[in-house]
């Protein structure tokens, strides 16, 4: 009896640790998008970042921070992997198109290839750009613009990191 309420326990240890370390979720409108990535700017340690979910189709946008000694900046990185194959070149003729400058990231750290696009810190950029890749690129429409938000290394309390 003792080794079932032990067993019992430990169960229920392990299942709290799993479902307290998941991220929390937030449900966000287009209209709502800019205080999250203000969240993530002013929040979020160095590498610290978000993932920003459409609600229709099996797609995310990445968005990280970085502190260095000279600025504080979000980037986006967008990766050429299975699910995403047929986004990829259809974001790099958007961007070109537009003049938004990115970089090809095929670093020898990882076997994925990513665009990278700076961000510096401007929130409206962040905002905009997001919605114009889930338009132009995933092929939303503005009524679908509903997103899922998780963040990771970003700090609870309201406070400046980096700055």
């Amino acid at each position: 009896m003792i080794f079932i309420i032990i067993v019992a326990v430990i169960i229920l240890l392990i299942f709290f640790r799993y479902y307290l370390s998941q991220p929390i979720v937030h449900k966000v409108t287009q209209n709502q998008l800019g205080k999250y990535f203000k969240i993530l700017l002013y929040r979020g340690y160095d590498g610290g970042y978000t993932i920003i979910e459409g609600s229709l189709k099996k797609t995310f946008l990445q968005y990280k921070k970085y502190i260095t000694e000279n600025e504080v900046y979000l980037e986006m990185s967008f990766p050429k992997a299975k699910w995403s194959q047929e986004y990829y070149d259809r974001l790099k003729e958007y961007l070109e198109k537009r003049e938004i400058k990115y970089r090809i990231n095929n670093s020898s750290e990882s076997p994925i290839e990513f665009i990278d696009i700076n961000c510096s810190n401007d929130i409206d950029f962040c905002t905009a750009l997001t919605r114009d890749i889930f338009v132009n690129i995933f092929d939303y429409t503005d009524d679908d613009l509903n997103y899922k938000i998780k963040f990771y290394d970003v700090s609870p309390k309201d406070e400046k990191i980096g700055f």
